[in-house]
């Protein structure tokens, strides 16, 4: 899947984040946006939302506390969050979630998975638009008082992914800056710090 970029949000102490990407061995950067919280933007691997949302998860349970893993697709059009806590999920949300990949069943018959892993057959019906676009459960999240209509309008628009994150990330008063970054932008913005990542022989 093509992507623009991913990050993990983080609440919690930088001590016990930093220990999770030493024993993966996952390169990284951590910027700091306030006391105990935290943007991860790893270096991409595979671009699958679920290898982002299993370091969110690790986060959160090193932490303890709130984690979301953002990711922004250009190829479908695509906006993902994954929200956890202590490394449970919480809540999903997808921009999209009439977008569908092919594969094949065991009688090699053509099936449709949409971004939930539903299973459709060509030309069968299935849901269309948001998937959990309720602004009451991206709460947690804020860095100070929610703008509920505003962040209503944008979890329920039509917006092209980048621009619906931006406007999620300013209606919960976070700072958009780094959690818009590629790997490549968080090196180079020299805001955070690198962690090693995988040993080279």
């Amino acid at each position: 899947m093509p992507l623009a970029y991913e990050s993990v949000l983080v609440l919690g102490p930088y001590l016990k984040l930093r220990s999770v990407l030493a024993r993966q061995r996952k390169r990284a950067v951590i910027i700091e946006l306030g006391t105990d919280r935290w943007v991860v933007v790893p270096e991409p691997v595979w671009h699958r939302m679920e290898i982002t949302g299993r370091l969110s998860e690790q986060l959160g349970e090193a932490t303890g506390s709130w984690t979301a893993a953002f990711q922004v697709s250009s190829d479908p059009d695509q906006y993902t969050v994954l929200i956890q806590h202590g490394g449970s999920r919480f809540h999903l949300y997808h921009s999209e979630q009439g977008h569908t990949f092919t594969n094949t069943d065991e009688n090699g018959e053509t099936v449709l998975f949409d971004v939930r892993l539903r299973q459709f057959r060509p030309g069968e019906p299935r849901p269309t638009g948001p998937y959990g676009a309720d602004p009451e459960m991206f709460r947690p999240l804020a860095a100070g008082p929610v703008d509920v209509p505003g962040l209503t309008a944008v979890l329920t628009g039509s917006d092209q992914p980048a621009v619906r994150h931006l406007g999620v990330l300013r209606h919960l008063g976070i700072d958009p800056g780094p959690l818009r970054m590629t790997f490549e932008e968080a090196v180079g913005s020299g805001l955070g710090r690198v962690t090693p990542g995988p040993r080279r022989s």
